[in-house]
């Protein structure tokens, strides 16, 4: 706790069991306030929420066994979405482990895959070396989760005050990572980057998460290079947050094309289609953002930047891969002069998609045909309307989604956003990922903005118990003269909507994997829990009544029938 204190961690969001009772006896002598959900998924979600608001390392703490087995797909969503994480697991006694003990798993072998790093505490004196590293790369480089288990006679040990010696014997055996030297860092690539920009008629940014991890400086900068130089840009979904326009001048706009890939908007995809030049940043071409890798580089040149070296040239072969922080790699180009007749050619390829994009009758690729066809549908139904009225409402709004139907059309329909203000699961896709993170995105960005989740009837109920949480966080908060802003749209339309879809364009009309015989009625359910709410089922008397909604300082439940 002492270090949790010293390294500014506001809050931690936890569930007790017999093996990390030892920490919740210091828990109240630090200044740093803990959340105690209603099950472990819900306090990894809630700091991966806070984390994805913040910037900062969230933190969570579980019990041994079932306890800890219960973060695991947070932090496996963690992983593949690059946030920044520390979890701190009970274990049991020294001396019981690896005997099967009661409430004993393995969480080292357990998270190898999925985490960062991990660790297994034997030593008293070592943890707070442990815990510097595991803070250290949990937050730098490429950010994701590091998991710490701690065994209960560990945390129940007695160490000095002064903890000098704590570090001088644990440095013996561990030790803070050191940055590489890359053979194609950025300073030995400049030269090489510059040369084939200035060769392109039809280059286009291809905007990932690594650009919303650098920060304000790789988003201005980006952003900076991109008008100046007249350079559209497309993003991943993991990448949308660092690509909304909300206040930044008319004139000084860049040319933002939208989501690419499968489930992506047309404009978007027609210009990765048809440009001869990518310049992705911080995006690890996933199958979602390009389905078929192996045709993506035969009309086109890649510059592939990340910062993490291993994602270069894993999914799609780059001629010039980059291993740079986006921040440190945006502020080169921008900082680059180019001749004006290149950048006329650039304008005039930016002009072209703007009148593409104008007319909207833009030829797509063949593979994308099915999924924008989907898109155009979603974007005229009641869910589609509702949503995009609801993003009008962008100022000093942070957007959360779960996983499904809404959150694909929320990505395509919600296009003004500030930078950290669309938090959802992209790389794991996991559904009940979306309340528990509000609550930790309202933890960190509750005084000053206002927390919209948009989520489906099926994923809102794998996580729904955490309305409890929210319950007391809003009663805390109202015993403080506060009022925390959250407004929930739950989509309710007695299915697995995108489940449904696509099995109905598999095997035809006759699949239909809806839990019809019996349906929540989430009205009542607000109720029990404290909580207003109000149901639609016409455009129009949603449309006349979202302002008022909007503009009422409060936690709303807000159901959406189809």
């Amino acid at each position: 706790m002492k270090f949790l204190s010293e390294k500014k961690c506001e809050i931690l969001f936890d569930y007790p069991g017999n093996t990390i009772l030892e920490l919740y006896g210091a828990i109240d002598n630090y200044d740093v306030k803990h959340v105690t959900v209603r099950h472990e998924q819900g306090a990894v979600h809630a700091a991966e929420g806070y984390a994805r608001a913040s910037g900062k390392v969230g933190v969570c703490l579980a019990t041994s066994g079932p306890g800890a087995t219960n973060l695991v797909t947070g932090l496996c969503d963690a992983m593949l979405d690059s946030v920044p994480l520390l979890a701190i697991t009970g274990q049991v006694d020294r001396s019981s482990v690896g005997h099967d003990a009661f409430q004993e798993s393995d969480m080292m072998g357990i998270t190898i895959p999925i985490t960062k790093h991990n660790y297994l505490v034997k030593d008293p004196y070592a943890l707070p070396t442990v815990l510097e590293e595991a803070w250290t790369i949990a937050s730098t480089g490429r950010p994701g989760p590091v998991l710490v288990d701690i065994p209960r006679d560990v945390l129940a040990g007695e160490v000095a005050d002064d903890f000098t010696e704590s570090y001088r014997k644990a440095k013996s055996s561990l030790h803070i990572p050191h940055k590489r030297i890359y053979e194609n860092s950025l300073d030995k690539m400049k030269n090489r980057v510059k040369s084939l920009l200035c060769k392109s008629y039809r280059p286009v940014i291809l905007c990932g998460g690594g650009v919303v991890s650098g920060g304000e400086a790789a988003i201005r900068s980006m952003r900076e290079f991109s008008s100046r130089c007249g350079i559209p840009i497309v993003y991943t979904l993991m990448g949308k947050s660092a690509c909304g326009a909300s206040g930044i001048e008319e004139e000084k706009k860049p040319l933002i094309l939208g989501m690419a890939g499968i489930h992506g908007t047309r404009d978007a995809n027609l210009a990765l289609a048809k440009a001869d030049l990518v310049c992705a940043v911080g995006c690890r071409f996933s199958d979602r953002t390009v389905p078929h890798p192996e045709n993506f580089v035969d009309t086109k040149v890649l510059i592939h930047a990340d910062i993490d070296a291993a994602e270069l040239c894993k999914n799609i072969y780059s001629i010039c891969p980059v291993v740079a922080d986006s921040a440190e790699f945006f502020r080169f180009l921008a900082g680059e002069s180019f001749s004006e007749e290149r950048i006329e050619m650039w304008e005039h390829w930016q002009t072209k998609l703007r009148n593409k994009k104008e007319s909207e009758q833009a030829e797509i690729p063949e593979d994308f045909e099915d999924y924008v066809n989907i898109i155009k549908k979603d974007k005229n139904s009641f869910f589609g309307l509702c949503t995009k009225e609801i993003g009008k409402y962008s100022d000093k709004t942070v957007f959360v989604t779960d996983v499904g139907r809404h959150q694909l059309i929320a990505a395509t329909e919600i296009t003004d956003v500030s930078p950290r203000g669309f938090i959802t699961s992209g790389g794991l896709g996991t559904m009940g990922f979306g309340l528990p993170a509000a609550i930790g995105t309202l933890c960190a960005v509750g005084r000053d903005k206002r927390v919209v989740l948009l989520t489906g009837d099926g994923s809102f109920q794998m996580c729904m118990q955490e309305l409890a949480t929210l319950r007391e966080i809003c009663d805390d908060a109202e015993t403080k003269g506060e009022e925390p802003d959250l407004k929930i749209f739950i989509y309710d339309n007695f299915a697995l909507g995108l489940v449904e879809e696509w099995g109905k364009r598999l095997y035809g009309e006759g699949f239909s994997p809806k839990y019809e015989k019996f349906h929540l009625n989430f009205s009542k359910l607000a109720s029990l829990y404290g909580f207003p709410s109000r149901e639609f089922s016409s455009f129009k008397r949603f449309e006349s009544s979202l302002g008022e909604i909007m503009e009422t300082k409060g936690t709303q439940i807000i159901v959406i029938k189809a």
